[in-house]
Formats: C-alpha cells, structure tokens, sequence
C-alpha cells in the first residue's frame, strides 16, 4: 500500500515554520518587556528618590524659624510656611489669595522695582531691610533675603 504523505510532511513542516516563528516573537517580546521593565523600575526608583527630596525640603521649611515665601512671576503667593504664617498673621490659604505687593508699602516696592527685580533678573540674589505690613495693617522693618528659583 502506497500513500502519499507529502500533504502531510508540508503541514508538518508549515507547523513546525509556525511554531518557531511563534517562539521568536515570544522571545523578542520577553526581552522587549524586560527592557520596558527595567526602565519602568529605574523611573519608579528616580520617584521614589525625588519624592523623599521633597519631603525632606518640606519638612525644613516647615521647621525653619525663618518666614519662607516663595511667590509666582506675577507676584502671586504660592507658599508660605508656619513662621511666615506667625509673623504676618495670615495661614497660607490667606496668603495664596493675595500679592507679594500687598505686604508692602510704596517705598519697599520702589526698592524692589530698582534694587531688588534687575538682580533677581541677572540671577543673583539680594538681601536687605525693607518695611512690610502684617494682616493687622502695623508696619515693620523686616531684613530679607530674595532669590530666584528656576523651575
């Protein structure tokens, strides 16, 4: 009896075609994944150190007994911290609510405007004594110290 398997030997061999294509992509994928992995795991890793930064520099701020403010551009608040809070008389909800400006009279912003802006836009920073206004409207003097932040 004769039988002729060349039918079946092409479908073996179409098979066995499928098959080591199949376990090729299965492997380029495998190792597509592990790399995406191991990218994913160094970003998540960079987070995790950049949030820890950031908490850390939160934490000092909170603690300093020096006032922090940090304003936008513009001149808006975006934070202050518990000393700041204290020596102005205004929590930071207050404060996001208003103006760098609005702490102080004409003569200060006028030191600003001359003194103060033309250093922060060379990079630099400034220092010095300037009189500002608490919520309560009393003015005093205030020694402070300006710089710019890029972010």
């Amino acid at each position: 009896l004769w039988h002729d398997v060349t039918k079946l030997k092409q479908a073996e061999n179409a098979s066995l075609r499928s098959r080591d294509e199949l376990e090729l992509r299965v492997r380029e994928r495998t190792a597509e994944l592990s790399g995406t992995n191991a990218a994913l795991q160094c970003e998540i890793a960079e987070r995790k150190k950049a949030e820890e930064s950031l908490k850390l520099f939160k934490t000092i701020f909170e603690l300093s007994d020096e006032a922090i403010a940090i304003s936008k551009p513009a001149g808006e608040i975006a934070y202050i911290n518990p000393a700041h809070e204290k020596l102005f008389g205004c929590s930071l909800e207050q404060a996001q609510r208003m103006n760098y400006r609005d702490y102080y009279p004409p003569e200060s912003i006028e030191i600003f405007r001359r003194d103060v802006v033309p250093r922060l836009q060379r990079g630099e920073s400034w220092d010095g004594e300037v009189e500002v206004f608490d919520s309560t409207g009393r003015r005093f003097p205030l020694w402070e110290r300006m710089g710019r932040v890029e972010s």
